[in-house]
């Protein structure tokens, strides 16, 4: 379980640096409320982007783009929303987007305004 965890942060990291990277800015990791848990919370210029950090050391388990389903996005939608108002932000009115970063082995696939 340690080693399952510890890669999966190490996902994250990689994530991470590959945003910075590409010029967003890290506002939170981890932010965790009952209703879900978001990976990475971070801005592109005006918008606000909730990032889905997905791992999968091998495709034996399927690519990990495949594990965001409906339901896993309706929870990320309520946990952001849950941030924005934490942060004094009307989610109705705050410019928001959802990603996802896949890695799997050593290719990183970014997807950008993702919709289920």
């Amino acid at each position: 379980m340690a080693f399952s965890y510890k890669q999966g942060q190490q996902a994250e990291n990689q994530a991470v640096d590959f945003l910075l990277s590409k010029g967003l800015r890290i506002v939170e990791r981890n932010f965790r409320r009952k209703v879900g848990e978001l990976d990475i919370i971070c801005k592109e210029n005006d918008v606000w982007v909730c990032v889905e950090v997905k791992f999968r050391r091998h495709s034996d388990h399927g690519h990990p783009l495949e594990i965001v389903d409906r339901k896993k996005l309706n929870r990320m939608i309520a946990a952001f929303n849950l941030f924005l108002m934490d942060n004094g932000m009307n989610p109705a009115h705050t410019p928001i987007r959802f990603d996802i970063v896949a890695i799997n082995n050593d290719e990183l696939i970014w997807l950008k305004n993702v919709t289920v």
